[in-house]
């Protein structure tokens, strides 16, 4: 999702990668390139030139607080920028609570969607409480019905269809249908066609006008781009859309109309959908998507998927096979097949910050290899994998139609998870976990003298303490510059963390020089599952506080200090 515009957007953001701050001619750069990335991905002008525009003129106002780098600090304004364009809250479908049933009409051109968008609202609806029933209005494209009824079957829901050219007398007769089964939520799949026509406006707006529907969902091609935009453009100005939905997101979407709909027809996206499966179907939450948008993925709903979708039974039993060193090929077989329960594999990675660049080299039938061959084992053979010699290799090969060198790189694979889990076992054994502890005791971080008397210079490096003082260098892990303002302190922060994570000793100073660039608490923030914006914003009141603390101490000591010379002359005078 997005794979291409993220991928030229972080190449544009990395311009402001070791910047002491943000600049008009650093920022122009960075937004021109930005610019044409959005253009490129059939983004609107006018929203385009909006967002830059906003983004540069907020840019160069910020000031960048203690442990925010400039880069993160445009990063922020930036997402909170595309927040804004597309919509800044998720709304959710519109439904009457007063009077039931309530009635959505989905629309859009043939191609788009549509039809299966409308099985999986019946399904993300009963899923939330509601009743749904569908109703098949499109008498035009063959097998139309047929393929409604199919789908309302998997979501278990049921759909009326009626043998008549009458489409406003079918939607009546589905509502009287739903009112008579006790139904709340009525579902209308309207005809669809290739391309606009006053036929299919008149049609719908007369469904419109005696139905009276609570939502009216316009289906768009997230493929499309501009052109959808435009489409949208038209149903809307017959219909008056109450909100959109955003297919084919399983891809390399263009951004195109996920930003451009809310800015130029003013109505909000409501859902995405992300493949064929019923149950893949998202709130449109733009806050996420900007942040997918920029490469920084979408941990909330990642976390979301796995709750509601994964069983935590099975996977409570697959950590303890794992552990116990009890894992076997029905295990293996299990962990694949809840992974697939998030969807493709694709979709997850995006989900999670910086791998939606590697989603694009991972392939989709690896999965399906390694199920038909383990499908094709007996069940000793998944149970005991050892046993599995060369004719019984061939034998499994012939069953599942893989070659044998598929069998072979399984069978590796799985040795290789094997030894992987002896030794996560040996590293949970606390004897070696108090051996380790007591070997890195010995490692000290400490401040070592590079620079001249008048100008010093400080490397922040490990140390082995064991060792003397100039012969126990481990690694430079940072530089302190007394005198240069205003940034005298840089860190490499995940060596840093690394080291204190296994815990080596820091010196006062240098505890006192990782606290000041607020990095810990960045690292709290990060495990506590705050997003990038939410982290800005908390370190921004941190720093605030900090900079207050400071200036209170420095104030106490000069009043100390000042209180301390009147003493003196007080007893001079005396004397």
């Amino acid at each position: 999702m997005f794979g291409t515009v993220s991928q030229s957007i972080n190449v544009a953001l990395r311009k402001l990668s070791g910047s002491f701050k943000l600049t008009e001619a650093n920022v122009s750069a960075v937004t021109k390139e930005i610019r044409r990335a959005l253009l490129e991905a059939d983004v609107d002008y006018s929203v385009a030139r909006s967002i830059i525009d906003s983004t540069k003129q907020k840019a160069l106002g910020v000031e960048v607080t203690k442990g925010v780098s400039p880069d993160q600090m445009f990063v922020k304004i930036l997402s909170e920028e595309l927040t804004h364009i597309m919509g800044g809250k998720n709304q959710g479908v519109t439904l009457k609570q007063d009077k039931p049933p309530s009635v959505v009409m989905v629309t859009g051109l043939q191609g788009a969607g549509k039809t299966t968008f409308t099985a999986k609202l019946a399904h993300f609806l009963r899923g939330t409480g509601y009743t749904p029933v569908l109703i098949a209005c499109d008498i035009y494209r063959p097998a139309a019905s047929e393929q409604l009824r199919l789908l309302a079957e998997q979501v278990r829901v049921p759909v009326y269809v009626e043998d008549s050219k009458d489409v406003l007398a079918i939607a009546q007769n589905g509502i009287k249908f739903a009112k008579e089964n006790l139904r709340d939520v009525v579902i209308i799949d309207t005809a669809g066609r290739l391309h606009v026509d006053d036929v299919l406006m008149e049609e719908l707006s007369l469904l419109k006008l005696s139905l009276s529907p609570s939502d009216i969902l316009h289906v768009v091609d997230g493929t499309m781009g501009q052109e959808a935009v435009k489409t949208a453009k038209s149903f809307n100005e017959r219909l008056s859309i109450g909100g959109f939905v955003v297919t084919k997101m399983d891809g390399d979407t263009r951004a195109g109309v996920v930003l451009s709909v809310k800015f130029v027809l003013g109505k909000p996206i409501k859902f995405i959908s992300r493949s064929e499966k019923v149950d893949e179907l998202d709130i449109f939450y733009p806050d996420r998507i900007a942040q997918r948008i920029l490469g920084m993925g979408d941990v909330v709903s990642f976390v979301e998927q796995v709750e509601s979708k994964l069983d935590k039974e099975k996977l409570e039993k697959l950590n303890q096979n794992f552990l116990a060193q009890t894992f076997t090929m029905h295990d293996f077989l299990e962990q694949i097949q809840q992974i697939k329960k998030l969807g493709s594999v694709k979709s997850v990675l995006d989900m999670l910050p910086g791998l939606n660049q590697v989603s694009s080299q991972i392939d989709e039938n690896e999965f399906g290899k390694v199920e038909s061959i383990i499908f094709s084992m007996t069940i000793e053979e998944r149970t005991k994998p050892h046993i599995i010699d060369g004719s019984r290799r061939r034998r499994i090969s012939r069953g599942c139609g893989r070659p044998i060198q598929d069998v072979n790189k399984l069978l590796k694979q799985f040795e290789a998870a094997k030894k992987m889990m002896k030794t996560v076992s040996k590293k949970k054994d606390a004897a070696s976990q108090a051996s380790l502890l007591k070997n890195i005791k010995l490692v000290k971080i400490r401040l070592r003298r590079i620079g001249r008397k008048k100008l010093p210079i400080y490397q922040i490096v490990t140390v082995d303490a064991r060792k003397k003082r100039d012969g126990g260098f481990i690694e430079d892990i940072g530089r302190y510059e007394p005198k240069k303002l205003p940034h005298k302190v840089s860190i490499k922060e995940d060596r840093m963390m690394y080291w204190l994570g296994v815990g080596a000793e820091p010196t006062v100073t240098v505890r006192s020089l990782v606290r000041s660039t607020g990095l810990l608490y960045r690292r709290a923030l990060e495990k506590q599952g705050k997003s990038e914006s939410e982290i800005v914003e908390a370190l921004s009141k941190w720093s605030k506080a900090e900079t207050l603390r400071v200036s209170k101490k420095l104030q106490g000591k000069r009043l100390n200090s000042a209180k301390a010379k009147a003493k003196e002359a007080t007893e001079k005078t005396k004397s």
